[in-house]
């Protein structure tokens, strides 16, 4: 998973869609939401730039995505 974000981060940067702190990227598994983790670069990921939280509120939400409760609207 984290390939796909790094990807994704990488080519979004790059083509210049966003800034060097733009955008989120989010993921669904289940019951599961893999966001970016608060003021990443999303063009140089690194693994622990991915944040597991849960569809409903709970503790690693800190560490995720301001944006993090739009997320969970959309999912």
């Amino acid at each position: 998973m984290f390939e796909d974000f790094s990807r994704i981060g990488r080519l979004l940067w790059q083509e210049h869609l966003i800034d060097s702190h733009g955008g989120n990227l989010s993921r669904r598994e289940g019951d599961k939401i893999f966001i970016t983790r608060r003021d990443v670069m999303l063009g140089e990921l690194k693994p622990a730039d991915i944040i597991e939280v849960g569809l409903e509120p709970g503790e690693n939400d800190a560490l995720a995505s301001r944006e993090l409760p739009t997320h969970r609207a959309v999912y």
